[in-house]
């Protein structure tokens, strides 16, 4: 299935550092220590992992990747709400709760969906919108506070532009296989792309997200025009056993 060979490509917020070390925004040096210990006493993650994500939350500017592709300027409950309502699979609900939050962690919701398979035009079309609002001076202001809390050091806002337009990226990749599994993919892009169009101004992530599809299609339709020929050929020879095309 063609799920599993794109699952690294996928965005993931249950890959994220505070994700597998259970850390929030505010938790210091010594409470990531307590962590790390609670994770590899746990061993949900690999020994690998753990030591990866660790390493990046205590490394100031490896840190601000993670923060930014988590679930930012969300109370605890907030959080809590959402993880529990992705543990479970309930996504109408979880749809429904992160329809008012900030748009920067709504969106990342909204990837991370696409990674499971939950992704439909309704979906894809929430996403674009989502990377219309994102508010970076908020972010910014967010992220000091918390790092002022737990003792790291303040980020500048040139970082926090850079590390949303890497994570833009990641976006667009997700979303743009996402609707590669769809039943009709040539539709919905076409139908995102039109409505996006209709606006005043397009979605910001849209021309990436139109490349990512454009690219991941190439190889796609190649691909199937292989397979195509091939049981073409097969259909030549007289005895030949044929199988459907896949």
């Amino acid at each position: 299935q063609m799920g599993n060979a794109l699952g690294s490509e996928n965005f993931s917020l249950s890959l994220n550092a505070f994700s597998v070390l259970n850390a929030s925004y505010a938790s210091n040096h010594a409470e990531i220590s307590d962590l790390v210990e609670d994770a590899e006493f746990d061993e949900h993650h690999s020994q690998e992992v753990i030591q990866r994500s660790q390493q990046a939350l205590l490394s100031p500017i490896a840190r601000l990747d993670q923060e930014l592709s988590w679930l930012p300027e969300l109370s605890d409950a907030q959080v809590d709400e959402i993880l529990s309502l992705l543990k479970e699979g309930r996504v109408t609900e979880l749809r429904k709760a992160i329809a008012f939050l900030p748009d920067l962690p709504k969106a990342n919701v909204l990837a991370h969906l696409c990674g499971t398979n939950s992704a439909d035009q309704t979906l894809l079309q929430d996403l674009l919108c989502a990377w219309d609002e994102i508010n970076q001076l908020s972010l910014l202001q967010f992220l000091n506070t918390q790092r002022q809390a737990a003792g790291f050091p303040q980020v500048e806002r040139s970082q926090i532009a850079a590390s949303i337009k890497a994570l833009k990226s990641a976006h667009a990749r997700s979303a743009a296989l996402s609707v590669w599994r769809l039943d009709e993919p040539g539709k919905v892009m076409e139908h995102l792309v039109e409505t996006d169009l209709e606006k005043a101004r397009p979605s910001s992530i849209l021309a990436e997200f139109v490349r990512e599809y454009d690219n991941w299609s190439e190889p796609r339709l190649a691909q199937i025009s292989d397979a195509i020929d091939e049981q073409i050929e097969l259909a030549r020879e007289p005895t030949s056993q044929l199988e459907g095309v896949t």
